[in-house]
């Protein structure tokens, strides 16, 4: 799929990873001092949406839904941080299995490690 550094699926989930370096982001005024809270307001800004967000020690997280082609779908992104980058993961599932999936993929976004070289 363009546009995605990563992403993969089977038949019931899914992860998409996207970067955007500090050098992409430096139109709409965020660099290397800007910080996860200032990221998560631009991806709203840019989606024309506020999402309610949870933090954690290492990352910021918030759920939607979705309907792609008909089907209903429920996201859990992930925002983080590199020397360089911020990094938007979205895991997903059909939004009837939301409960299920919502504990895994918090389990799945506390592995996540970031280089920081």
């Amino acid at each position: 799929m363009n546009g995605f550094l990563a992403y993969l699926e089977n038949d019931e989930a899914g992860i998409t990873v996207a970067e955007e370096t500090f050098t992409d982001l430096e139109e709409i005024g965020l660099n290397s001092e800007s910080t996860l809270d200032d990221y998560a307001a631009a991806v709203m800004a840019s989606n024309d949406t506020d999402y309610e967000l949870n933090r954690t020690n290492n990352y910021i997280y918030f759920y939607y839904d979705s309907t792609v082609d008909g089907t209903d779908y429920h996201y859990m992104s992930v925002l983080l941080k590199g020397n360089d980058e911020f990094y938007l993961i979205s895991f997903f599932c059909f939004a009837e299995d939301s409960e299920k999936y919502d504990t895994i993929f918090r389990d799945w976004a506390d592995t996540i490690v970031v280089n920081d070289n």
